[in-house]
């Protein structure tokens, strides 16, 4: 089995070394490597440059505030979890240690090994699902941003979150103004905003739904909207994940009559004075030689068949 590399940083040698035996009488010695360090230029470079899975940090640092290394471990994005220290429990210690960042705070007069073991366990366990939700976030906003499709980031009142440039290009408006707008009010016709929250609140996502959307300027589109619900960790918000897709130009080729159509009424058009010229030359030639007559019939019948094969609507 790999052991777990965790750094023990501080200088009051007897209660370290005290907690380092706890830690290992506990599992055995079969989990955890613990290796010690007294300096503090030693343990915010070994944090800052995630040598370890897991800090245990003492109050005292080589005569430096614990606190102040927590502190600068932290703000430089330290992201594996960091396990504040003190000989004696201390309120006001515990607070602030957590107020900073701490995963967790132990006084180590009071601590079991075993108490110790589950909350470094599960500090790390946290801590690697904290940077996989990270590192998932990291990749949707790289997508966000870089996208040519409009996305948005709303919620079922209608109020935005966030928007990325090609949205604000696709409405022509600016930032500000689309994060004050609500949703609904782009949206040409109530019903479909209406059927739309239905369908994401009882499926959690929409595709391909065909919607009409106002622009900041007054202007038209078509859009296909394609959306997926997120429920925020605590439930306390869900956010609906917008992306648009410009369908304008499509519905407008379709809105236009087929080509064939068109050759169709081309031809129709001065058919029918062929026909009506051939109708009255033959009232015309009424008694006239019977020869004439029959060219025009073929003429008449042929027209007629011309205009059976351009009837397409």
């Amino acid at each position: 089995m790999k052991l777990v590399n965790i750094l023990l940083a501080g200088n009051q040698e007897p209660e370290l070394t005290a907690l380092e035996r706890l830690l290992g009488a506990t599992t055995g010695n079969k989990v955890y490597r613990v290796t010690r360090c007294g300096t503090y230029p030693e343990a915010i470079n070994a944090m800052l440059k995630s040598r370890f899975e897991a800090y245990l940090l003492y109050e005292k640092v080589q005569g430096y505030e614990g606190l102040d290394l927590l502190h600068e471990a932290i703000r430089s994005n330290c992201t594996e979890p960091i396990i504040f220290l003190g000989e004696h429990y201390n309120k006001e210690t515990d607070e602030t240690a957590m107020n900073l960042g701490a995963a967790a705070y132990f006084s180590i007069d009071s601590i079991s090994g075993h108490v110790l073991d589950s909350c470094i366990r599960y500090a790390i366990k946290n801590s690697r699902s904290f940077s996989a939700l990270k590192a998932s976030e990291d990749k949707f906003r790289i997508i966000f941003e870089r996208s040519k499709d409009p996305m948005f980031v709303t919620d079922i009142s209608g109020k935005h979150y966030d928007v990325n440039d090609a949205a604000l290009e696709y409405f022509e408006t600016t930032r500000a103004e689309f994060l004050r707008a609500n949703a609904a009010s782009f949206y040409t016709d109530e019903y479909q905003r209406d059927r739309y929250v239905t369908e994401m609140e009882r499926n959690g996502f929409v595709t391909g739904h065909e919607i009409s959307l106002k622009l900041a300027n007054g202007g038209l589109r078509y859009s296909s909207i394609s959306s997926f619900l997120q429920i925020s960790q605590h439930g306390s918000l869900k956010l609906y994940y917008v992306t648009l897709h410009d369908i304008t130009a499509l519905k407008a080729r379709k809105a236009q009559p087929d080509g064939t159509v068109l050759l169709a009424d081309q031809i129709r058009n001065p058919l029918t004075a062929v026909n009506l010229a051939v109708d009255e030359i033959c009232a015309q030639l009424h008694g006239q030689p019977q020869d004439v007559k029959y060219y025009l019939s073929i003429v008449k019948e042929n027209c007629d068949k011309i205009n059976q094969l351009t009837k397409f609507r």
